[in-house]
C-alpha cells in the first residue's frame, strides 16, 4: 500500500509528515517508496534527496539483510490527532471530584464514543489535563490526577474533551537520520496526541541474525582436530571456524538441532557419544575416521572416508572403504571393502554395492561364529567368508563379477546362495546353491552337455549335430556302446573317432 506523506521542504531539518488518523503502521520499505516517488515528480526533481537506504542483500537460504534507511536532514512525524473523540458538546461534569481522578456526565456514553485507557481528556474549564486508565461505564471515567493549573480537580459545571492518543509505529527495518553536517540526528518529531514507535536496530534483524547464523553452518557442525578451536560460541563450528574437538562439537549441534557432524582431518573417536549422529569426512582418500571401543556410536552413519575400529549396533556406512572393522550390525553401502571384517550382535549384516579396492589384501568377513546372517548383493571383486557354524544363518551373495571363497572352518549354515557372475571355491562343510552361478566352467557344461535332440530348426548347427547322431546315420555306429549320441560332448567325442579313423584309411 503506498503511503501519503506531506514534505516541509523549506524547513532545516526538513519534515516529511505521515497522517497518522490513516496511517498508524508504517514499513521502512513503504516509506522509502513514497520518499522516492516525491523526490521523481517533476515539481520536486530538482530538490536534494531526503533519503539513502542499504541492505536486503540475499544471503542464500531465503534469507536477506535487513534494510536501514537514512533520513538527510530529515525527520519523521506523524500528523497530530486534534480531533476530539468527544468534545462535551451540551453536556458538562455532573458530579464534584476535589481529587481530580474521576469524571462524571450523567448524559454522556464514553463507551460508544470509543474511548479507551491511554487517551487524554481535558478540563476546558480550568485548563487541566490527565491519561485515562480506565473506562468504568458510558457515564464514568478514571484518570490520573489532574495537572497544569495547580490540581483543581473537577467542579459540577465544567465543561471537558477527550482525544484519542493514537500509536503509531515505523518496522521492517531501521530508520536513522543524519543532520546537513552528517551528524547523528533523530529521526522522529513527536506530534500532539500522538506516540510514534520504531525499531531498533537490534530489534528489527534479530530474526534475521539467528536465521543468518545457523545457515552458516551449512547444515551440521565442522570439525577439525588440526586446525580448529575449542568452545561453543559462535561462530565456532560453523564452516568458517570449525571446532576441533567432539565434545565441543556434540554441545553445539545439540544446541542448533544438527545431527551431521562434518569431519575435516583423519581423526579417531574416544570416549564420545555419537548415537544416530552422521558423520561425513571429505573424502576416503583424505579422510580417515577410527572409532576406538570406548565410543558409544549405536545408530551412527558414517559416509565418504576411510573407517576403521569398532562400531556398535545398526551402523550405516556409505561411500567409505572399509577395513578392520569390528562388531559390524548394520549396513554398508557402496564401499570398497579390504581387511578383515567381524561381524555380531546377532542381527543381519547387509553389504549391497560394494567392491574390492585392494586386490593384495581382500576383504576376510569373519561371521564371528554364530548367530549371525550376511547379505552381499550386487558384490564385485574378492571376498572370502569364514568362521561360522549356525544352523539358522544364511549367506546370500549376489556377483557382479568376482570370486568368493567359503574358507574350511565355515561348517554350517541354514541356506547359502551364491549367484551372478563369477566363481565360487567352496573350502568349507557347506552345500552352496550356485545354480544361478554363471562362469565359464558352468557356461561349458551347460553346452556340452545340452541335450542335442532339443534342437530341431532346420539349417542350425544345432540340428545338424542333432541329425549325425539319428539311427542308421553312419556316425552312429561308432557311438560309445553302439548307442545313439544324447549329448554334444557324446557327439563330438564320437566325431572324433569317425576322423580319425578316415585319417588311418589314407
Amino acid at each position: 500500500m503506498a503511503i501519503g506523506i506531506t514534505v516541509y521542504e523549506w524547513l532545516s531539518p526538513r519534515i516529511i509528515e505521515v497522517d497518522a488518523t490513516v496511517y498508524t503502521d508504517v514499513t521502512v520499505q513503504e516509506l522509502y517508496n513514497a520518499i522516492r516517488e516525491w523526490e521523481d515528480s517533476d515539481v520536486n526533481i530538482d530538490d536534494d534527496s531526503l533519503i539513502d537506504a542499504a541492505g536486503k542483500e540475499n544471503l542464500g537460504g531465503g534469507v536477506t539483510v535487513g534494510i536501514t534507511a537514512t533520513l538527510k536532514n530529515t525527520r519523521l512525524s506523524f500528523k497530530g490527532n486534534l480531533t476530539p473523540l468527544d468534545d462535551g458538546t451540551g453536556r458538562t461534569c455532573d458530579t464534584t471530584d476535589t481529587t481530580g481522578r474521576q469524571l462524571y456526565v450523567n448524559d454522556a456514553d464514553f463507551v460508544t464514543a470509543g474511548v479507551s485507557a491511554g487517551d487524554a481528556v481535558h478540563n476546558l474549564t480550568t485548563n487541566e489535563w490527565a491519561t485515562v486508565t480506565d473506562v468504568v461505564d458510558q457515564y464514568t471515567l478514571k484518570h490520573l490526577q489532574l495537572y497544569g493549573q495547580g490540581e483543581l480537580g473537577w467542579t459540577s459545571g465544567d465543561e471537558y474533551e477527550i482525544y484519542e492518543n493514537i500509536q503509531c509505529s515505523v518496522t521492517g527495518g531501521n530508520l536513522v537520520a543524519v543532520d546537513e553536517n552528517g551528524d547523528d540526528l533523530e529521526p522522529i518529531i513527536q506530534s500532539p496526541m500522538v506516540q510514534v514507535v520504531r525499531t531498533s536496530s537490534s530489534s528489527a534483524t534479530l530474526a534475521e541474525l539467528d536465521a543468518i547464523q545457523y545457515s552458516s553452518y551449512g547444515g551440521g557442525v565442522s570439525v577439525d582436530v588440526v586446525y580448529g578451536q575449542a568452545g561453543t560460541e559462535y561462530p565456532i563450528g560453523n564452516q568458517e571456524y570449525p571446532v576441533n574437538n567432539l565434545a565441543d562439537a556434540v554441545t553445539i549441534a545439540n544446541e542448533k538441532g544438527f545431527t551431521t557432524l562434518f569431519i575435516r582431518e583423519s581423526m579417531t573417536i574416544a570416549n564420545e557419544t555419537l548415537s544416530n549422529f552422521t558423520l561425513i569426512g571429505r573424502s576416503h582418500v583424505l579422510t580417515a575416521i577410527s572409532v576406538d571401543t570406548s565410543a558409544v556410536c549405536d545408530g551412527l552413519s558414517i559416509i565418504n572416508a576411510n573407517l576403521s575400529g569398532t562400531l556398535d549396533g545398526g551402523t550405516y556406512v556409505h561411500e567409505c572403504s572399509v577395513g578392520t572393522i569390528n562388531y559390524v550390525n548394520g549396513h554398508i553401502h557402496n564401499s570398497g571393502l579390504y581387511g578383515t571384517i567381524t561381524l555380531g550382535g546377532g542381527a543381519d549384516a547387509v553389504l549391497a554395492d560394494c567392491y574390492t579396492v585392494d586386490q593384495d589384501n581382500p576383504v576376510y568377513i569373519d561371521m564371528g561364529g554364530s548367530g549371525q546372517s550376511i547379505s552381499m548383493p550386487n558384490y564385485s571383486g574378492l571376498a572370502t567368508i569364514g568362521n561360522l557354524n549356525d544352523a539358522t544363518a544364511d549367506i546370500g551373495i549376489g556377483l557382479n563379477a568376482g570370486s568368493i571363497v567359503i574358507d574350511t572352518d565355515v561348517l554350517s549354515v541354514d541356506n547359502a546362495v551364491v549367484s551372478g557372475i563369477g566363481t565360487l571355491v567352496n573350502n568349507g562343510s557347506i552345500t552352496v546353491d550356485t545354480s544361478t552361478l554363471i562362469s565359464n566352467a558352468t557356461m561349458s557344461d551347460a553346452v556340452w552337455d545340452e541335450q542335442v535332440s532339443e534342437h530341431a530348426t532346420t539349417g542350425s548347427t544345432g540340428k545338424a549335430l542333432s541329425d549325425a547322431g539319428v539311427a542308421g546315420n553312419p556316425w552312429s555306429a561308432l557311438a560309445e556302446d553302439n548307442n545313439d549320441p544324447g549329448t554334444m560332448g557324446e557327439l563330438m567325442n564320437t566325431t572324433k573317432k569317425w576322423v580319425g579313423w578316415l585319417r588311418s584309411l589314407l
